[in-house]
């Protein structure tokens, strides 16, 4: 893979053997490149909402052998203190976001509790690893699929806070939830100006943001 990134590619590509070889690997390792690792938590992305979208009230082995792949190769995204430089840095952000958004698409369809808690967890993982992210106002731009991501996160925290006012909740039960939330708005109101993308998905969650009556 970094013989390709290289611009090194082979005349005989070995079909997709080798890109299967690539993303069924356990773990992530940035020796293989930022692009790499992007390219790999995509797959994993997309994999997860297939799983998601055919979901039969049945958990098949393979599906629980993937979840159990996607939650290693989480825990196995090196930290951002790796990456150099600013739009490597970026990458980083696309990749363990990617990966967060692949859990809730993963257990978004599946109506049972211990599914919400995990949406709702990776959810608040994506918020925090903004929180962490000290670089959101050292570059203009950002990968245009950011936006869809992070709206789906504001999609799942937004669903937690409306549940716990449905349930009538003490005052401050969903207070971690508000304070992720308004931390992804703001992560995409920094970017709305220069993405297209970035501002009508800004559009379309602030009217979900008054019907909860969160500003």
């Amino acid at each position: 893979m970094s013989a390709y990134e290289g611009g090194i590619v082979p005349s005989n590509l070995g079909g997709v053997r080798t890109l299967k070889s690539f993303v069924n690997a356990p773990g992530a390792d940035l020796s293989h490149g930022a692009l790499a690792l992007t390219a790999k938590a995509a797959a994993l992305f997309e994999r997860a909402r297939y799983y998601g979208e055919n979901w039969q009230s049945v958990l098949y082995p393979d599906e629980q052998k993937f979840e159990e792949d996607l939650l290693f190769f989480i825990e196995s995204v090196p930290p951002l203190s790796q990456f150099v430089g600013p739009y490597t840095k970026y990458t980083w952000i696309t990749v363990v976001t990617l990966l967060q958004v692949a859990v809730i698409h993963l257990h978004g369809s599946r109506k049972y509790n211990a599914s919400n808690r995990k949406c709702l967890d990776a959810a608040q993982m994506a918020a925090n690893l903004i929180a962490s992210f000290n670089h959101l106002n050292n570059v203009q731009y950002i990968h245009p699929i950011m936006a869809s991501l992070w709206f789906t996160i504001c999609e799942t925290l937004i669903a937690g806070i409306r549940e716990s006012q449905n349930m009538n909740l003490t005052v401050g039960s969903n207070e971690h939830l508000v304070q992720s939330l308004v931390t992804v708005v703001h992560a995409m109101e920094t970017f709305s100006c220069n993405c297209y993308e970035m501002k009508a998905h800004l559009v379309r969650l602030n009217g979900m943001l008054h019907r909860i009556y969160i500003t």
